[in-house]
């Protein structure tokens, strides 16, 4: 007996569309692969040249370091001024304390006045973030408002495509056909309402209004506030830094200046329960 003719067991004719698509598909991604490729050979070469040119820059910098014998050269040059300190020393005579202390507060000075600046970086940093936060707070105040005002011409539009959903489902409910066409599309004003529609009353309207002005206001005043604070410690940061520059700019010509000052102020007279103070006046007097 005959086997019954079974159409699973045929296979259907290839769909030339579907194969023109796959085909096209294929072309379309080995060009996209091949640009890819193309595009990462470039980058790799550029990565290739600056590494190549690095390493012979290390090479360089090595055989220089080498060839300047360094660690051998500064040792020598402090060992030398390690010799001459004490005899440099004896010259001062009796002012070789006054020397330290002239000395030393200087270095007191230049760390103290670097500290504050560190202090006032971090301050303005922060403020800084501050006014980018209140920044950014404004503009989505502003943006809410800003919706809010142009609420009833949104409404405008909102009532204008329901009213055509509207007309669409009166339509499509006349033809059995489109029974479900209807139903969907008022299915679509329903959600519309539950999701996206907002009509308060007008005495909402009003207060909502008002409400995200003061919003703003505040908003505002508060930027404000972080503007100025910014501007402030910008100012005492620019303060600060010309101070540092001017003490470390040229630390030897400070010293001099700080050490005339104090010599001439030792050859005064003073009580000698005043003199202990006016020796440490005299190396921070001239301090910015």
């Amino acid at each position: 007996m005959a086997d019954d003719f079974d159409e699973s067991n045929v296979n259907p004719p290839d769909d030339p569309d579907a194969v023109l698509r796959e085909l096209k598909n294929q072309a379309d991604y080995g060009k996209l692969f091949a640009a890819t490729l193309a595009k990462d050979s470039t980058t790799i070469d550029k990565a290739v040249g600056e590494l190549t040119k690095n390493r012979a820059d290390i090479d360089k910098s090595e055989k220089d370091y080498v060839a300047g014998d360094y660690l051998k050269k500064f040792a020598e040059l402090r060992a030398r001024i390690d010799d001459k300190w004490p005899c440099l020393r004896r010259v001062l005579e009796e002012n070789a304390d006054l020397a330290d202390l002239v000395i030393r507060t200087f270095r007191e000075d230049i760390l103290q006045a670097r500290q504050k600046l560190e202090e006032i970086t971090e301050h303005l940093t922060r403020a800084q973030q501050e006014l980018d936060s209140r920044t950014r707070e404004l503009a989505d105040k502003q943006q809410a408002l800003k919706d809010l005002l142009t609420l009833p011409a949104d409404l405008v539009k909102q009532l204008t495509t329901m009213t055509g959903l509207e007309k669409r489902v009166q339509d499509a409910a006349q033809d059995p056909t489109r029974a479900f066409e209807a139903y969907a599309t008022a299915d679509e004003i329903i959600r519309q309402f539950e999701e996206e529609l907002f009509v308060p009353t007008v005495a909402e309207f009003h207060k909502l209004v008002f409400a995200r002005w003061g919003e703003v206001v505040r908003t505002q005043r508060e930027l404000a506030k972080a503007q100025d604070k910014v501007s402030k410690l910008a100012g005492k940061k620019t303060t600060v830094e010309q101070a540092v520059k001017d003490l470390s700019n040229d630390r030897i010509a400070e010293l001099l200046r700080r050490w005339t000052s104090a010599l001439l102020r030792s050859v005064d007279p003073a009580p000698d329960e005043q003199r202990a103070e006016e020796v440490a006046e005299w190396a921070t007097s001239t301090s910015p």
